[in-house]
């Protein structure tokens, strides 16, 4: 230090930053890859965060790759035997929540079903989640995150309350603690049936792609072998059936579980 006082901090520093760097990596990975709420059960848990398609015959390896439809979310997954629970989920997007003639926010809205409350644990503060029923019926029915209530009502006890999503009325049915963005399955402010969204009109590629996704929640990891075994069957079978369109579906290894899925990033 004495001799070289600006080699010797610049050494120190540049050494202290590598070891604060790794650490902030190891930290990271081990926040997306532990059980942590709400995403509690990765452990047991398989994602297929999207899906691809390419013309019958067609030997060349490309294909095109995008997140599912409901249709191929309900035919090769919903239907898993095999399987604890299946929930569907759009990725987050961007909605305007406001109150008539009141305050306004944007926040990032999901899109879901009744499974999702079962694949993921969530704190709730007030009400509780939508159920199969609100699904089935395509009835307009919305959870919140707290700081969206509280930036909205100045409050969390807000069920029973009504807000506007892109000016569409919605109903408030539940408030959760906020959610972390490292949580990337569960993550969002608000929400959703997507029988009460646009997710099921939302598609493309012969009503084979979407803005879906799907984790798939089994009993054990034992149970991951005959979980995937079933989604390929179930993958054969959807492709007879839509074997009409001159495409098929190929699963590429999917799905995951959430190592491989952090790893994939979304892909």
């Amino acid at each position: 230090l004495r001799e070289n006082p600006v080699v010797s901090w610049i050494s120190v520093l540049g050494t202290a930053l590598s070891i604060c760097m790794i650490m902030v990596i190891v930290i990271t990975l081990r926040v997306r890859t532990a059980d942590c709420e709400p995403e509690v059960n990765r452990s047991r848990s398989l994602y297929v965060p999207n899906m691809s398609y390419r013309a019958k015959g067609d030997l060349s390896g490309s294909s095109a790759n995008s997140s599912m439809s409901v249709q191929t979310g309900r035919e090769c997954f919903k239907t898993l035997t095999t399987a604890e629970a299946v929930t569907l989920a759009s990725k987050p997007g961007k909605v305007r929540v406001s109150l008539p003639a009141g305050a306004k926010l944007s926040a990032d809205m999901v899109q879901t079903d009744e499974d999702f409350w079962q694949v993921f644990q969530f704190r709730f503060l007030d009400g509780k989640p939508f159920t199969a029923a609100d699904v089935s019926s395509g009835l307009p029915r919305a959870v919140i995150a707290a700081s969206v209530a509280r930036r909205l009502f100045g409050r969390t006890d807000v069920s029973g309350q009504h807000v506007e999503l892109n000016h569409v009325d919605f109903q408030v049915c539940g408030v959760v603690a906020d959610v972390s963005m490292l949580a990337t399955d569960a993550y969002a402010q608000v929400w959703i049936p997507y029988t009460a969204g646009d997710a099921e009109a939302n598609s493309w590629g012969y009503n084979l792609m979407g803005p879906m996704r799907a984790v798939i929640l089994a009993r054990s990891r034992a149970d991951f072998p005959a979980i995937r075994e079933e989604a390929a069957r179930r993958l054969d079978e959807f492709n007879k059936v839509i074997g009409e369109n001159g495409y098929r579906i190929i699963n590429r290894n999917r799905p995951y579980d959430q190592e491989k899925n952090v790893l994939a990033g979304g892909a």
